[in-house]
């Protein structure tokens, strides 16, 4: 499970540092992603734990919020910092819909969608 960000799909003015790592975050697990589900698909990674075959049961998930109420904004907050989401609800969000059986999930959580404003 890689936890991103929206700055990790949309290139943003003054945040050069933090938006090439959250797109290399996407990248990374976005072609994590495609090589599990061809391990998925053919079968060809078997692995032996403690003397028997075995298939890993591989999930991949990546999820991208938006804004969150952080203390990185304390001394400064940014313009419709109100609108940030909880890290706590979002946190909460996000365990429970990686918990799922699906192979793959890509989740972005933007701050000012119907999900987003549940998450304040």
């Amino acid at each position: 499970t890689t936890i991103a960000s929206t700055s990790g799909l949309e290139a943003r003015r003054n945040q050069a540092i933090y938006t090439a790592t959250k797109w290399a975050q996407v990248g990374f697990t976005r072609a994590l992603g495609l090589e599990a589900a061809e391990l998925r698909r053919t079968g060809r990674f078997r692995g032996r734990f403690g003397g028997e075959s075995y298939t890993p049961d591989l999930r991949v998930r990546l999820f991208n919020p938006g804004g969150m109420r952080t203390h990185l904004f304390d001394a400064q907050p940014p313009p419709a910092y109100d609108s940030f989401m909880d890290p706590m609800k979002v946190g909460k969000h996000i365990v429970t819909r990686a918990a799922g059986d699906d192979s793959w999930i890509e989740e972005t959580i933007p701050r000012d969608s119907d999900l987003g404003r549940s998450l304040r």
